[in-house]
């Protein structure tokens, strides 16, 4: 599998780092004036910081900024991903009566991941240890 289907697309990464997410991780969109759109997703060096300007989160990390489960007027939803098409996801947090907000759907499970984050912290439903 090609990395740039395993982290979150250019431009959602730009949201997300203007939207506070930390940028912490292991890929990065790093500046290169020969790469396609000027930015190649790269491991990021320890000591070097200038010229990489937005981290590319993976599934896995974005998973760990979600809360597993949130309580909003006395109801309780757990977070649910589907997979409901060979190309198509959704992201929720569902209870059994009803959806939190909104479904999160995209092409990419690493997309949907993000930008339910995004839309949790729009709402104001993050927690400070998951932003």
């Amino acid at each position: 599998m090609k990395i740039e289907n395993q982290v979150c697309s250019l431009e959602l990464s730009k949201k997300l780092k203007e939207a506070g997410y930390k940028q912490e991780g292991l890929w990065w969109y790093r500046i290169l004036a020969h790469a396609y759109n000027g930015y190649r997703i790269i491991l990021k060096e320890p000591e070097a910081k200038e010229d990489y300007k937005f981290v590319a989160p993976t599934v896995a990390e974005g998973l760990e900024k979600l809360p597993p489960v949130i309580e909003k007027d006395e109801l309780t939803y757990t977070l649910r991903m589907m997979k409901i098409k060979q190309d198509k996801y959704c992201v929720q947090y569902h209870n059994p009566d009803c959806v939190l907000g909104q479904n999160i759907f995209s092409y990419n499970l690493v997309n949907a991941v993000h930008e339910m984050w995004l839309y949790l912290k729009k709402e104001g439903l993050l927690k400070k240890e998951n932003k």
